[in-house]
């Protein structure tokens, strides 16, 4: 149900569309007649065209709205520029808004369910006290990094605003991560 994996079938569609190229060669090789070689030739014809058309009909459409950028735009409206959040949504926001939003990714500690720092490619200098807001993606779940990690880790959210699929929380007080592990 989702075209995320298509890409993965470019090379089975391109030999496959060979191997068939190849097989319609031998059967009209094959076939003595001119009417039947018409029909074979009609045949794959119509093949192509269908080909072709689903191919336009696939360039056709707009690109559809991000919903990461709804979310920058949410974060930078309302002055909130730095954060935490799940590693997804974290590398997204902060790529999409140049840094101008900087949301820091965090897991789960697996001991007490309390979020802290993730700890591959990241410096800990980005880590520690001065948190605005936490932010995840329920459309994406990554590592228990939600709402209710969240709770369990700094309390109940004054805010949790949806913008599209994500989720913002904010609290009366900054938010701190541990830096050490």
């Amino acid at each position: 149900s989702s075209n995320v994996y298509d890409r993965y079938m470019t090379s089975v569609v391109i030999f496959g569309s060979i191997l068939a190229a190849r097989l319609v060669g031998r059967v009209a090789e094959r076939v003595g007649t001119r009417r039947m070689r018409a029909a074979l030739l009609a045949a794959a014809s119509l093949v192509l065209v269908g080909y072709v058309a689903s191919f336009a009909s696939s360039l056709t459409p707009p690109p559809p709205v991000q919903a990461s950028t709804a979310l920058v735009g949410y974060l930078e409206a309302h002055h909130l520029t730095l954060g935490i959040g799940d590693y997804w949504t974290s590398s997204i926001a902060t790529v999409e808004s140049s840094e101008a939003v900087q949301v820091r990714p965090v897991t789960t500690d697996s001991a007490n369910g309390y979020l802290r720092r993730y700890n591959r490619q990241m410096t800990s200098a980005w880590y520690g006290e001065g948190f605005q807001f936490f932010v995840y993606n329920t459309a994406l779940p990554w590592q228990s990094v939600d709402a209710q990690s969240a709770t369990a880790s700094f309390g109940a959210p004054l805010h949790v605003i949806p913008v599209s699929t994500y989720r913002v929380l904010t609290w009366g007080h900054y938010l701190s991560v541990p830096v050490a592990l």
